[in-house]
C-alpha cells in the first residue's frame, strides 16, 4: 500500500488529472442530483428506473467528461502561453514540450494555435461549470455528500486514464 500511495505521489500528471476528475466528477454528480432531486424530479416521476438509470448515467458522463476536458484544455492553453511568452535565454536551458495542435496551425503567427482552444474551453466550461449552482440548491445534503463522493472517484478514474492516453 505504502509503495502505491508513492508511485501515486511520484506521478508526473498528478496535476493534470487530479484537478480534473476532482472537477469533472462533482459536476457529473451534481448534474445527477439536479436530475434526480431538481425540477425534473426523476426520482418521483412516471419513468420508471430502465429509463432514468441510463438517462442519469448518460448525464454524468457527459458533465463529467466536459469538466475533464475544461481544466485539461485551460492547463495546456496556459502552458502554451508561457511557451511563447517564456525568453529565449530560458528556453535554451528548459526546452519547450511540443504540442501538436498549436504547432499545426502556427500560420500567420505561432499563437495562432490558441483558437483551437478558445472554443473548446468555452463549450465544454458551459456544459460543465453551471451544475455547480444548479445542483446545490435542489440537492438534499446527504444524497449531495454520496454523489460527490461517488462522483469524484469515476471523475479522477477517468482524468487519470484520459491523461495517460492523451
Amino acid at each position: 500500500m505504502e509503495a502505491r500511495w508513492r508511485r501515486l505521489r511520484e506521478d508526473p500528471k498528478l496535476q493534470t488529472w487530479l484537478p480534473a476528475g476532482v472537477l469533472g466528477g462533482s459536476s457529473g454528480a451534481l448534474a445527477v442530483g439536479w436530475l434526480l432531486w431538481g425540477p425534473p424530479r426523476l426520482l418521483n416521476s412516471s419513468l420508471c428506473f430502465v429509463m432514468t438509470g441510463p438517462l442519469a448515467v448518460l448525464a454524468f458522463l457527459v458533465v463529467c467528461s466536459s469538466g475533464i476536458s475544461f481544466v485539461i484544455l485551460l492547463q495546456r492553453s496556459i502552458k502554451t502561453v508561457r511557451r511563447y511568452t517564456r525568453p529565449m535565454s530560458v528556453s535554451m536551458y528548459e526546452p519547450p514540450e511540443p504540442i501538436i495542435e498549436v504547432d499545426v496551425v502556427a500560420w500567420p503567427h505561432p499563437g495562432c494555435g490558441l483558437l483551437i482552444y478558445i472554443p473548446l474551453i468555452l463549450l465544454s466550461g458551459g456544459v460543465s461549470l453551471p451544475w455547480f449552482w444548479f445542483g446545490t440548491r435542489h440537492t438534499p445534503a446527504v444524497p449531495l455528500v454520496l454523489l460527490l463522493v461517488i462522483g469524484m472517484s469515476v471523475g479522477i478514474w477517468v482524468a487519470k486514464r484520459e491523461v495517460r492516453h492523451w
